[in-house]
């Protein structure tokens, strides 16, 4: 059941994203009231960047968790 609340809390979160010509940069905001939830979201998205991955037009994605 914990992926599920994990996959529920990351739904909810606001974020913004910033593009240049060579990176698009999703930054989430953090929610302080999950604190347990967040650092298990932090390390995904460390995962997440080490795949390095990027779109059709070479752009890497990174994330953020602030």
């Amino acid at each position: 059941m914990e992926i599920q609340t994990l996959i529920q809390s990351f739904f909810m979160l606001g974020g913004s994203v910033t593009e240049t010509t060579s990176e698009r940069v999703i930054t989430l905001n953090r929610n302080p009231k999950e604190p347990d939830m967040m650092e298990k979201l932090a390390l995904g998205l460390g995962v997440l960047n080490s795949f390095n991955i990027m779109n059709i037009d070479g752009k890497k994605y990174s994330f953020r968790l602030m």
